[in-house]
């Protein structure tokens, strides 16, 4: 039964079905979730005066508990099993989110010493990369959803760890080698550590570059190089990474218009995972793509600009439906893509952003959901979209 209750009555175990405030309005992603700490009941506190909460689950939860504890209850032990799970996923988000900021950080100060003239921390970059690997492998879902779902203009740090994670992914999927692995995330990392020494005005130019200012920007490649050959225990797949990852297998890239054998592996793959970021991330200068939008896109240029085969391995390790794709339902509801599935890439798991369902996640690969399918991706440029997308930004990162 769901019933109203002022907010000084709420208590930890209790289910919030509904607050008094627009979703907007407040810092929570879903106003429907289980209470579990008093740190939650404080900041719901700041935004409403009731809530609606939903006692039926809340006594489950509690007889579960209980009824664990004297172990006399099959059903009970699988709802326990439940709670637990949705705990661990939790804490696994929470511990994923953690890196992700700590990264970040680490790097804007690792690049603050640069750019005042310092040599690069190669032991603290190399130990991001080392805890970023180590989540990405045993929680991709869980990085892929971090690394898609970031605020609207990033800094450099940001960014860099946002590559970092993608190439980390793509690594993992085509099954790189552990040392490959740690110079595949460092170069990713550090791929464009040269623009620490563009201008700002370059840099924060919105129209069209010069002739003039296009030299400038290309010279951050070399420059990302001078930097890294002043560093210890640099090897050079890394240096590669960062001095090679706008060159294109046609030939047409930059700074050396190197052809696609002369370009490594690595390489590559950074030149895919790089343009994915930028694609997927809004730029002052350019419409922002959805993560589908970008695979197309890298779809489209394949055998021209990027490797065939690792354009076509990228979206496998991604999913048709990528994590933090936006995408209306068939029943006209929108939705977040949270998981792919391996089995049917055509049937991710989705968490609905609308209706009276909302926050609820659906597997719809599941038999009971086969009736719904996706009928289209929205642009995340969509005005329907576009504040939840914020919100959801601002509340994972």
């Amino acid at each position: 039964m769901k019933k109203q209750i002022p907010i000084e009555s709420l208590r930890i175990g209790m289910y919030v079905c509904a607050i008094e405030a627009q979703w907007l309005k407040t810092p929570f992603w879903c106003h429907a979730f289980l209470v579990q700490s008093d740190e939650q009941i404080t900041k719901l506190s700041k935004y409403c005066r009731r809530v609606t909460i939903d006692t039926e689950r809340e006594v489950v939860f509690a007889q579960e508990v209980k009824q664990a504890q004297n172990n006399n209850s099959i059903k009970t032990a699988k709802s326990e099993k439940r709670l637990r799970t949705a705990y661990n996923k939790q804490k696994t988000m929470h511990s994923c989110r953690t890196v992700h900021g700590k990264g970040v950080s680490v790097l804007n100060e690792i690049f603050s010493d640069v750019r005042f003239g310092k040599s690069l921390d190669t032991d603290a970059a190399k130990h991001v990369v080392t805890e970023l690997t180590t989540h990405v492998i045993s929680n991709t879902d869980a990085m892929l959803y971090l690394a898609q779902m970031r605020k609207k203009y990033n800094c450099l740090a940001q960014k860099s760890v946002n590559v970092c994670i993608f190439s980390l992914v793509f690594g993992k999927h085509i099954g790189i080698a552990n040392k490959k692995m740690l110079h595949l995330g460092l170069g990713a990392l550090l791929h464009d550590i040269g623009m620490l020494y563009i201008t700002p005005e370059v840099l924060a130019q919105s129209r069209t570059l010069t002739e003039e200012q296009r030299q400038k920007m290309q010279r951050h490649p070399q420059l990302g190089v001078d930097i890294l050959n002043k560093a210890p225990d640099i090897p050079q797949d890394v240096k590669d990474i960062v001095l090679c990852h706008h060159e294109r297998i046609d030939g047409q890239g930059y700074p050396s218009g190197l052809a696609e054998r002369k370009m490594s592996l690595l390489t590559r793959m950074v030149a895919i995972t790089s343009v994915y970021e930028a694609l997927t991330r809004q730029r002052s200068y350019q419409q922002m793509y959805s993560p589908i939008e970008a695979l197309q896109y890298l779809y489209s240029r394949r055998a021209v600009e990027f490797d065939e085969r690792l354009v076509e391995k990228f979206i496998h390790a991604l999913s048709i439906y990528p994590i933090g794709c936006v995408v209306e339902t068939s029943s006209g509801e929108i939705a977040l893509v949270v998981k792919a599935c391996n089995e049917n890439r055509l049937r991710p798991t989705i968490e609905l952003l609308s209706g009276n369902k909302c926050g609820h996640k659906l597997d719809l690969s599941d038999k009971q959901h086969m009736q719904m399918g996706i009928k289209a991706v929205i642009s995340p440029s969509d005005p329907r979209v576009s504040p939840i997308l914020e919100k959801l930004a601002e509340t994972v990162l």
